[in-house]
């Protein structure tokens, strides 16, 4: 496939995100702006957790968010996903951009609607030529390699087991913040793979399974 074909085959990534909009959470604003979902989770979480599965689990009881007792090794995935944000959203606003550069191009040059070959081919030779001059193709290959890394970032901290329900609520907020809806660009898309460590968490201990 050359890389002009690439344009037809690659679905847009909607529109760019305005510089207002993007917001790279540090640990205190996702602590602070998570706290509230996460008691509230916490507490929803233990009413559906029998309570001899209640008194065996070490810190289940304990519904107060509590940052320095979280292990270094979930602090240290905590921290891998921060960086993987910040790449990803830089990544998703160069690529968009690029993206808008393009659409505008085309509306100065638009693919033929014809069906003479000879026409298409002149059409595709100056897009060849405007996509070879854009940093089109560069941009798209950054945010597929950031997506990607973002991905193993939330996968490790899906795998990682919780210790107990502060770390547990701690992941959920993980969840919150970096998984994010359809209306979050650039993370709307994203299957929810935190939030299936979440909840495998949850039933290992509400059923005394160890990690």
């Amino acid at each position: 496939m050359t890389q002009a074909d690439r344009v037809h085959s690659t679905p847009p990534t909607n529109t760019p995100i305005p510089q207002t909009q993007v917001e790279v959470p540090t640990r205190r604003r996702f602590l602070s702006r998570a706290a509230g979902v996460a008691a509230g989770g916490a507490a929803l979480a233990l009413a559906t957790i029998p309570t001899a599965a209640v008194a065996a689990a070490p810190g289940l009881s304990t519904l107060a968010l509590d940052g320095i007792k979280i292990s270094q090794e979930l602090r240290d995935l905590v921290h891998a996903l921060q960086r993987a944000d910040e790449v990803l959203i830089a990544a998703h606003t160069a690529y968009d951009a690029e993206y808008v550069l393009y659409r505008e191009w085309l509306k100065l040059a638009p693919e033929p609607t014809s069906h003479s070959r000879r026409e298409y081919r002149r059409w595709e030779g100056r897009q060849k030529k405007y996509m070879r001059g854009s940093n089109f193709f560069a941009t798209q290959d950054a945010h597929e390699v950031a997506c990607k890394v973002h991905r193993d970032a939330r996968k490790a901290i899906a795998e990682y087991r919780a210790r107990d329900m502060n770390e547990l609520a701690h992941k959920a907020c993980l969840v919150c913040v970096f998984e994010g809806n359809f209306d979050d660009k650039p993370r709307g898309y994203m299957k929810p793979i935190m939030a299936m460590g979440v909840a495998l968490d949850l039933a290992r201990m509400s059923t005394g399974v160890s990690a």
